[in-house]
């Protein structure tokens, strides 16, 4: 066999618009994940250091596959410090975007016009204390949610929730797993 010696690419800068209030410290980066043509770029700490209300940042493959920015992701009504964009996940055209202090994960689909949008908020009671949406991930018509900090048998042991699609493209809870305390010492 015949060694080949591979050029390294150029390495593309993708940076949010200016107008997308990303400054510095805002953590732009902290996600990430790619589902064919699209990235997303979490930046939970969008607003600044004091507030952390977050953002995620849409990118689109472009002609000769250069990163191009889409569009900026943040949903109205987010707790001034809801750190939006600390996890994401993405599937079959449904992207699901955890907050890191919320409480909180939403829902977003891609729409006929190439552009994401909004489709469904998931909460939990207490969100916010028991971590929920600081962990996500999504597979065609299943979305789990972590809750690290939901109290089990008297114990915050944390919790998984699992949330299936529906016909009419809601998400609906289908099922709770936790750990098996039993045999904790």
């Amino acid at each position: 066999g015949t060694l080949q010696r591979i050029q390294p690419q150029q390495i593309q800068a993708i940076r949010p618009d200016a107008e997308d209030n990303c400054v510095a410290g805002s953590a732009f980066g902290a996600a990430t994940v790619m589902d064919h043509d699209f990235a997303f770029v979490g930046a939970p700490r969008t607003d600044g250091v004091e507030s952390s209300t977050g953002a995620v940042h849409v990118f689109q493959r472009g002609e000769r596959g250069a990163w191009v920015p889409l569009q900026t992701l943040v949903p109205e009504g987010l707790a001034e410090d809801a750190q939006f964009g600390h996890q994401i996940a993405v599937s079959d055209s449904v992207a699901i975007i955890g907050t890191g202090a919320e409480g909180a994960a939403y829902v977003y689909g891609l729409q006929v016009d190439g552009r994401w949008a909004l489709t469904q908020r998931l909460f939990v009671e207490d969100g916010a204390a028991v971590g929920f949406g600081q962990a996500v991930s999504i597979k065609g018509g299943v979305a789990m949610v972590g809750a690290p900090f939901m109290t089990v048998n008297g114990r915050k042991s944390g919790a998984v929730l699992f949330y299936e699609r529906q016909a009419n493209g809601s998400w609906d809870f289908a099922q709770r797993i936790e750990p098996n305390l039993a045999h904790d010492t």
